[in-house]
């Protein structure tokens, strides 16, 4: 069979659904596979996973009868999942610590250890207990600006307020968060 004679489900013959999806595998892995490389490289994210999840999604479909070309289906597919890699690494480098609150989580050691990790991920439960406890809006503006790497004027022109507000609502939220921090950890210490 030639590359260009690749069959579609309208030409299969009756074949159960698993003979169908372990032959659009063996027809389609290789071309899913060199455009994810060519779009990711070696990663990350990591190509075989990127092309494992494609033929997951394509594989839980509940009806494949309309994918008329299961490889270019699997390679927009793929596609798809390395754009939303893409955008929840842009959003996790987003966030910003300054120096202030790194030293605050980590002290004056240089190193990290164990027990630092630890601590940290302490820490964080409580940041993240004190801004379950902020109001709506400023919880909101506040995990917009710190996780999302929104700017004071983009939060405010998309929630109708203006930036002294936003910017108010934002620094309510760190204050509130560090004293709830800084009086939980006076009361272990």
């Amino acid at each position: 069979m030639r590359r260009d004679d690749k069959i579609t489900d309208a030409q299969a013959p009756p074949v159960d659904g698993q003979t169908r999806l372990a032959a659009v595998f063996s027809e389609s892995y290789r071309d899913v596979f060199a455009f994810v490389r060519g779009r990711v490289g070696a990663g990350p994210p990591d190509p075989d996973d990127i092309v494992q999840q494609a033929f997951a999604n394509f594989a839980a479909m509940d009806d494949r009868s309309g994918v008329n070309n299961p490889t270019a289906f699997l390679v927009r597919t793929a596609g798809n999942l390395i754009t939303d890699h893409a955008r929840k690494s842009a959003t996790r480098l987003n966030v910003s610590v300054n120096n202030d609150e790194l030293d605050f989580i980590v002290g004056d050691r240089d190193e990290i250890s164990p027990e630092i990790v630890v601590l940290g991920r302490e820490r964080l439960a409580l940041v993240v207990a004190a801004l379950e406890r902020l109001p709506r809006r400023q919880r909101r503006f506040v995990l917009l600006n710190r996780l999302e790497g929104k700017s004071i004027a983009d939060i405010a022109l998309h929630n109708g307020v203006s930036q002294s507000t936003a910017r108010r609502e934002i620094e309510a939220g760190l204050e509130f968060c560090r004293q709830a921090l800084a009086e939980l950890m006076n009361d272990d210490g």
